[in-house]
């Protein structure tokens, strides 16, 4: 899965497809239980991937750059739909928002920000007073994923404790993932938050990172479903 998404990527661009290392931490790390995951095959390889359940009743679909917009893709929707009733959508994703209104569905919010950053030039690495890096699971965290397709990285999750917020430890767990990035080959660093978090936006505006994307909510409209919308 992730490989095929990453050629998608490198093949139309990121607009209406995640980074590879989201699939596997919303897959396998991001609740308490695996989710569901289906993959779309036709003659070609894979042509669709399926996300279910998260958070409940969102879904997320990918699908192939060449079917963007046609039958097949309007299916992969539908399907999904059977198994959720939430989606969001790339605010710039004219051709998936036009899907999502035909088979009954809705903008309700503005959902994340996805803000990158370049990895040429970084902060020196600092660490508070009386703290070190660790591996251990601990004060502040931070998983870096690689795409080693489009040589991007992924900050997913990055996470402090409540009590211990606003002493810089987010800022230097996520300086130390960046040159963790650029030595591995990385050129662009990418990470994504929910648009109302404000103090999330402070953090990476401050680490220099800007709002490259921004996607929408979408959820079913009461009383239609996918399949009732498609003989409407």
């Amino acid at each position: 899965m992730t490989t095929a998404l990453a050629t998608w990527v490198h093949d139309a661009g990121r607009c209406g497809y995640c980074h590879p290392g989201d699939v596997e931490h919303r897959i396998y790390l991001e609740g308490e239980t695996e989710r569901p995951a289906f993959l779309w095959l036709d003659e070609h390889g894979v042509a669709g991937i399926e996300i279910a359940e998260r958070f409940g009743r969102v879904f997320e679909v990918f699908a192939r750059p060449d079917l963007r917009g046609t039958d097949a893709e309007v299916e992969m929707l539908r399907a999904a739909a059977t198994r959720g009733d939430e989606t969001d959508a790339f605010a710039s994703d004219a051709t998936r928002i036009s899907v999502l209104h035909a088979i009954g569905f809705e903008q309700y919010r503005a959902w994340d920000h996805i803000r990158v950053r370049d990895l040429g030039e970084l902060p020196e690495r600092t660490l508070p007073d009386g703290c070190e890096i660790s591996e251990d699971d601990t004060a502040a965290r931070a998983t870096i994923w690689f795409d080693e397709v489009n040589l991007v990285g992924l900050f997913e999750p990055v996470e402090t404790e409540e009590s211990l917020r606003r002493r810089g430890l987010a800022r230097a767990v996520m300086t130390e993932g960046m040159h963790c990035m650029r030595a591995a080959g990385m050129q662009t660093a990418i990470v994504e938050h929910d648009s109302t978090n404000h103090a999330a936006a402070a953090l990476y505006e401050s680490l220099g990172f800007t709002v490259g994307y921004g996607t929408l909510g979408f959820r079913q409209i009461a009383g239609t479903s996918a399949n009732r919308a498609q003989s409407s």
